[in-house]
């Protein structure tokens, strides 16, 4: 449940009075299973104001809500916002995939010594998921820096321009929410299906059409004619905010 403080701080801010819409429907099917509601009994978030930072728990760690700190420094950060709100969902830094020595190399010796640990190779499930460069949820390429240097290189040079990108959720990490949550499965009854027949890293949507990525066409996806994103990332600059985010600690907390 809100308090009257808690939804000022959601609502009251335009930057942060849309994400419900961005993290919780997509073509009308939610995505996240929180509410931010009053009255609310069940798994849900609970906006706090912080001091200093904004933060979430990584994923769900209580049935009956859990606290999501937001400052005044990021809430009005639209794009961080929808970040830290992929972490309550349960992503992990795309940086942190079990598969990242293929596409970025991470120097240690331009991260901060105190935070060197921010960039564990995970080997938590990647859901068959392409790694995705455009993903909300890469950190810029200077995260955590003592020196000003690169500390996240992409082994396509092509792609180090776009990390860290917060104009929007990617195509892949729409995909992986629906794949976490088994998204699919419950729509194959309604839409009186046998499988799912979406290909290419398409994904149904509550209208039973197939959600195909960019390069892909055709009403299942079956059709590729240009490679994903094409090293553009929605055309998107990203800027060059990038705070050095605190640790994430033993309790699964992640910082934007």
């Amino acid at each position: 449940m809100l308090t009257p403080e808690q939804q000022a701080i959601l609502h009251g801010r335009k930057a942060s009075s849309n994400l419900t819409a961005y993290w919780s429907d997509d073509g009308g099917f939610p995505l996240i299973p929180f509410a931010f509601y009053d009255g609310y009994s069940g798994p849900h978030l609970k906006i706090q104001r912080h001091a200093d930072d904004c933060r979430s728990f990584i994923g769900m760690v209580s049935t009956t809500g859990q606290d999501f700190y937001i400052s005044e420094d990021c809430e009005n950060q639209h794009g961080e916002l929808l970040h830290l709100l992929g972490y309550a969902i349960g992503f992990w830094p795309e940086e942190t995939r079990s598969d990242r020595n293929h596409y970025v190399q991470i120097n240690n010796d331009n991260v901060l010594a105190t935070v060197v640990d921010n960039f564990p190779l995970n080997s938590d499930n990647n859901y068959s998921v392409p790694f995705d460069y455009c993903s909300i949820m890469f950190h810029h390429e200077r995260a955590f820096t003592n020196n000003g240097g690169i500390t996240i290189a992409t082994l396509d040079p092509l792609y180090q321009g776009v990390l860290g990108q917060r104009s929007q959720m990617s195509h892949m990490d729409k995909l992986l929410a629906n794949t976490m949550y088994q998204c699919a499965d419950k729509l194959l009854s309604k839409c009186s299906l046998g499988s799912d027949p979406c290909s290419n890293s398409g994904y149904l949507d509550k209208s039973c059409s197939c959600i195909c990525p960019d390069g892909t066409s055709g009403t299942y996806c079956d059709t590729v004619t240009s490679a994903y994103n094409a090293h553009n990332c929605f055309a998107t600059i990203i800027s060059t905010y990038a705070p050095n985010m605190a640790n994430p600690d033993e309790t699964k907390q992640a910082f934007y």
